[in-house]
């Protein structure tokens, strides 16, 4: 059962992306900056925590800084965390392999622009994905076997969604089983990045057009590269009206926040969640509802 059928809205924070603390002082760099930022906005109601190894120039690492943060996260809250990637998931395989002191890693990102980088055909017969009938110029990789390896690893997979037709593949993957359920589902709406629809309630309903019902995922609205903290919230609003979870996080829109706190914006957004008629969900209950391990 989704979340909000339950009367709950899960809010996510996207800690620091790739925002620098020229952008906002309050930047999280580093483990240790991480690991506070997290346990601050999971003390305001936020569930789940998206972050990027940062080291203490600002300049994006691996394996070692998300394993450090992750253990001494679990130290001080029970957020659901989860690391980023750019095209690469050897950090990924080294927390499954060597995990965060008690914080085993749950979740992994899937973003469609980067594992699927050719057309491909959908069978209706057969439920299944196709090469197409033409030819197709450069290389792609083929998601199949990342998917399988996030699998055998028990990961939930975390899809994030750039434009309308990246969530129709997502739609179509999972309806099919090539993605493993419950799955969780990310739509992003940008101000300054040039894709996917307007960052508007319209733009947003074209997603949502995309969602059959019955599809056993959990759905988050990101507002991303926003300028406008206004056109955010309006976001959000339509975004818990509609039943979705939501995301915030000064590393997502630092344009729109520069000096804001983390920590802020998620008791901004349990503000909204209160208004809408809806309590925020706990960390236990998206675990519970995305079947995530615990430590």
């Amino acid at each position: 059962m989704p979340l909000a059928d339950d009367g709950r809205i899960a809010i996510e924070v996207g800690l620091n992306e790739s925002a620098t603390k020229e952008d906002n002082p309050h930047v999280a760099y580093g483990a240790e900056e991480v690991a506070a930022d997290a346990a601050a906005c999971a003390a305001e109601g936020a569930a789940i925590g998206h972050f990027h190894a940062r080291l203490d120039d600002g300049t994006q690492d691996g394996a070692g800084i998300y394993r450090r943060a992750m253990a001494l996260t679990a130290k001080l809250s029970d957020i659901v965390l989860y690391p980023s990637y750019l095209g690469d998931h050897s950090h990924i395989w080294s927390l499954c392999d060597d995990p965060p002191e008690g914080a085993p890693l749950t979740m992994a990102s899937f973003d469609v622009v980067q594992e699927v980088t050719r057309p491909v055909m959908w069978d209706e017969s057969t439920a299944t994905f196709r090469e197409p009938p033409f030819e197709v110029a450069g290389e792609a990789r083929g998601p199949s076997d990342l998917v399988d390896r996030f699998r055998d690893l028990g990961l939930c997979v975390t899809v994030g969604a750039f434009d309308v037709g990246q969530l129709r593949w997502a739609v179509l993957a999972i309806q099919s089983g090539f993605l493993p359920t419950p799955c969780h589902v990310k739509i992003f709406l940008f101000d300054q990045l040039v894709t996917g629809p307007f960052a508007d309630e319209a733009g947003l309903d074209a997603y949502l057009s995309q969602v059959p019902p019955g599809l056993d995922i959990e759905l988050t609205v990101v507002p991303y590269t926003m300028v406008s903290a206004s056109r955010a919230e309006t976001l959000l609003r339509a975004a818990i009206r509609r039943g979705c979870n939501i995301r915030v996080g000064i590393g997502d829109n630092p344009s729109a926040y520069p000096g804001a706190r983390n920590a802020e914006l998620v008791a901004r957004a349990v503000e909204l969640v209160r208004e809408a008629g809806y309590e925020p969900a706990t960390p236990s209950e998206v675990r519970d509802r995305l079947q995530l391990a615990r430590a």
